[in-house]
């Protein structure tokens, strides 16, 4: 399973501090237990049969709203996951008649820098790539008679997402400069403090931490702690019992909607 922060420590706040909303799901997800255990089987299953390579991690990718299993152990930074595009609407669709070959492919490998993960897959290409202020989360499609590439979207107002990450994309691969849009699914200040509290929360939890240290150390840290019967009754506890039960749920699933908020 992937290692916890350093909960006790103010400062690991930086460790997320370039996290857009998918990579902040991806660290709760990489939490679920039943996640890490789900892909420690399936990557032994695929070493009884290889051949059964793409239908194993596809089948096992879906369940969890990804493209391509991701390995619990590490980090967005280094490994960003390849969400499912019906998870995540930040993925840019672009249609075009080979993966490999064109103006689409051969403008990609002139940028090869600025991509962080690259993965083929049955259905395509999966493709993250990242410049100085955001990261481009791309479905490369392949699509038989297509002439000139295309850009799938609708005009659903639950696919405004999908529009803006794809007018980003479009001026980063054209190298047109930023777009002038608040980057897709960045969390505000606070939305990114408090899910990096509730970060910390869920790793102290897996520590073993007690409710009354994580209520001191990392939500309430300049308040005088209480004890005995005051601690019981207290606000801070009640706080602290609610966060953590939010934490475990974005764990369990509600990781979901950090990618579509």
């Amino acid at each position: 399973m992937r290692r916890v922060s350093d909960w006790r420590s103010q400062e690991t706040a930086s460790e997320f501090a370039i996290h857009d909303r998918a990579d902040l799901a991806q660290e709760f997800l990489c939490r679920n237990t039943d996640y890490a255990h789900e892909f420690a089987e399936t990557e032994t299953r695929i070493e009884a049969s290889p051949t059964e390579r793409s239908d194993l991690r596809s089948d096992m990718a879906r369940r969890w709203g990804l493209s391509c299993p991701c390995a619990p152990d590490l980090s967005p930074l280094s490994h960003p996951a390849h969400w499912s595009p019906e998870a995540a609407p930040s993925v840019v669709i672009l249609g075009v008649a080979s993966l490999d070959a064109g103006p689409v492919a051969a403008a990609l490998s002139q940028r090869t820098d600025s991509i962080l993960a690259d993965v083929s897959a049955g259905d395509g290409r999966h493709i993250v790539i990242g410049d100085r202020t955001r990261r481009h989360r791309l479905w490369l499609r392949q699509a038989e008679g297509l002439d000139v590439a295309a850009y799938a979207t609708s005009a659903a107002e639950t696919d405004r997402v999908r529009l803006g990450a794809t007018l980003q994309f479009n001026r980063w691969l054209h190298g047109a400069g930023p777009q002038l849009l608040r980057p897709i699914l960045a969390p505000t200040r606070y939305q990114r403090q408090r899910l990096i509290q509730l970060l910390r929360i869920a790793d102290a939890k897996a520590d073993g931490a007690a409710l009354r240290d994580i209520a001191y150390v990392i939500v309430f840290p300049s308040h005088w702690p209480l004890a005995g019967a005051a601690w019981q009754g207290s606000n801070e506890r009640r706080t602290c019992q609610r966060l953590a039960a939010e934490a475990r749920m974005l764990i369990r699933g509600d990781y979901r909607k950090l990618l579509t908020s």
